[in-house]
């Protein structure tokens, strides 16, 4: 991601590009402090699962994704694109759930 190194904590996200480290956390939009996935898409940006809920980061900009995208308010597994470039997310209990369409997921049966 450009060059930046990106660490997870208990405390939200820490951001270090080589000179200072930005420090983001609920106040700057996610969804929790405590990051417990972190996931660098291949096409850019980064995905961040922290607490029951999901966002995606590019540069200092926090989107999060929640039931208005299609995401029900859940701790996200794992993250992975497929061969059709479609963004899958795996919440446990709550199940599996893919991109249909840029920033919307449905639920797999």
């Amino acid at each position: 991601l450009d060059g930046v190194m990106w660490f997870e904590a208990r405390e939200g996200l820490f951001r270090y590009d080589g000179h200072r480290f930005l420090h983001l956390s609920r106040k700057d939009g996610l969804p929790a402090d405590t990051v417990s996935v972190l996931w660098a898409d291949p096409k850019g940006g980064l995905w961040a699962s922290a607490g029951t809920g999901l966002a995606r980061i590019s540069g200092t900009q926090i989107k999060r994704v929640d039931n208005q995208d299609g995401l029900p308010e859940s701790g996200v597994l794992s993250l992975a694109r497929d061969a059709s470039d479609r963004l899958w997310v795996a919440m446990g209990r709550k199940g599996l759930f893919r991109e249909d369409r840029p920033g919307h997921f449905v639920k797999v049966p």
